[in-house]
C-alpha cells in the first residue's frame, strides 16, 4: 500500500529521536517528496522506537540500518524504500581527536585496519550485544565496569575479525 494514500484515509503518527529529523529530516521529506499527511507527531527516545511500534503508540518513524531490532527482528518491521532518494543517507566514519593521532601515530594504522570489515549487521550484533549487557553510552564515563565490559565485547570483535591476537 502506497503511505501517501494510507495517510489520506488512516491517522499516521510519527515520532522520531531527534529535533533535528523532527524538523528537516525522515518527517519533511515523506511530507514533501511523498504526499504523506500526519496526523500526529513528536519527539521519544531511542530505545522507545520499537517498543512504541510494538504497542501501536505510533506508526512511523525513522531508523537506522544498525538498528538491532531491524536486523534481528526484522519479522516485526518493514524498512520502506525510498525511491524517490528523498531521505539523505548516512555512512558512519570513524572520527578521532587530532590530538590523539599525534600522540598515538599508530592508531590511525590500527583505524585503517577496520576498512571495510565492519558491516551493518556487524554494527547491530555489538549494539545488540551492549544492550544484552546493559553497556549504556550515557553510563560508560562513571562507570567502571560498563566501561570494562564494553572493552571485552569490542576486543572480542576484533579478535574475530582478524585485526587483534
Amino acid at each position: 500500500m502506497d503511505l501517501a494514500v494510507a495517510s489520506k484515509t488512516h491517522k499516521i503518527t510519527y515520532m522520531t529521536t531527534s529535533k533535528h529529523e523532527a524538523e528537516r529530516g525522515v518527517y519533511e521529506a515523506l511530507l514533501r517528496g511523498y504526499g504523506v499527511e500526519y496526523s500526529s507527531a513528536g519527539l521519544l527516545r531511542h530505545q522507545q522506537k520499537y517498543d512504541w511500534l510494538r504497542l501501536r503508540r505510533m506508526d512511523l518513524t525513522d531508523g537506522f540500518e544498525t538498528d538491532p531490532e531491524l536486523v534481528f527482528h526484522a519479522d516485526e518491521f518493514v524498512v520502506l524504500e525510498d525511491d524517490r532518494a528523498q531521505l539523505a543517507y548516512y555512512y558512519a566514519v570513524p572520527v578521532v581527536r587530532r590530538s590523539s593521532l599525534e600522540q598515538h601515530p599508530q592508531l590511525r594504522t590500527a583505524l585503517s585496519l577496520l576498512e571495510g570489515k565492519v558491516t551493518a549487521q556487524d554494527m547491530a550484533g555489538l549494539l545488540k550485544q551492549a544492550k544484552e549487557q546493559s553497556i549504556e553510552s550515557a553510563v560508560l564515563p562513571y562507570d567502571q565496569k560498563a566501561r570494562e565490559r564494553l572493552q571485552r565485547l569490542v576486543r572480542g570483535f576484533l579478535i574475530e575479525k582478524g585485526v587483534l591476537n
